[in-house]
């Protein structure tokens, strides 16, 4: 359905119009029956989501993040340096409430009020 839109996938979500109720989010792997009664109408929507990094409030606008990703969040400067390294740590997400670490080389489901801590460490 983005394709047909013409957006970026990774920056848009597709809903299902429904009056006088929620939207209904159509997820990227999701099947949607259009012989469904009625017309349907979608709309793209730009992805603009609420977290908090290091307890201020940022918006994203992807639903999946990379731990550099997520560094850059509170760190715009950094890079990938044998010497320093971050430690991110997530709570609020799709997988509850407990803190779950991030590392490098890993990706992270966003939700909205996500809360992240990022702290760099010298490595020594």
């Amino acid at each position: 359905m983005k394709a047909l839109a013409g957006v970026d996938p990774k920056l848009y979500d597709i809903f299902l119009v429904i009056p006088s109720d929620d939207d209904e989010l159509i997820e990227d792997r999701d099947l949607f029956d259009l012989a469904r009664p009625g017309v349907e109408k979608f709309a793209a929507v730009e992805i603009n989501i609420k977290v908090f990094v290091n307890t201020e409030p940022v918006f994203v606008h992807s639903r999946n993040l990379t731990y550099w990703e997520v560094v850059r969040l509170a760190y715009p400067e950094a890079v990938p340096d044998p010497n320093a390294q971050f430690t991110v740590t997530f709570a609020k997400g799709h997988e509850g409430n407990s803190m779950t670490n991030l590392v490098d080389g890993q990706h992270v489901r966003i939700k909205k009020g996500m809360h992240f801590n990022v702290t760099p460490t010298d490595k020594s």
